[in-house]
């Protein structure tokens, strides 16, 4: 919000991402039926034995989250396969239904 004196300069509209800059991150398909269960319960009990020792150490609680986050992910990481999804629509935007609508000029008139 602009203020009475304030104007727009160009350092300020740049600073503003458009569509055509942002880039979206690609979405992931995570297979949870496919995993190897028995095999993630265990790296489950190895992070969760690593954190217990190191919270019985007297570790700050802010410096456990680090290794459990990044321990957790490359668990998921190896033992839960996933697949990137494609969009092969050009136009994502356009769905079923809107692309089944009649043009305005076949439909019937309302009485």
């Amino acid at each position: 919000m602009l203020l009475g004196s304030q104007t727009m300069t160009k350092s300020f509209l740049t600073q503003i991402p458009n569509r055509s800059t942002r880039r979206c991150r690609p979405d992931v398909d995570t297979c949870f039926f496919k995993a190897n269960c028995d095999l993630l319960k265990v790296k489950a009990a190895v992070i969760s034995e690593n954190i217990n020792t190191m919270f019985i150490n007297n570790t700050a609680i802010h410096k456990l989250w680090d290794p459990f986050k990044t321990d957790l992910i490359s668990a998921i990481h190896e033992h839960i396969p996933s697949k990137m999804k494609t969009n092969t629509s050009p136009t994502p935007w356009i769905t079923r239904k809107v692309s089944r609508r009649k043009p305005v000029s076949t439909r019937k008139p309302k009485p």
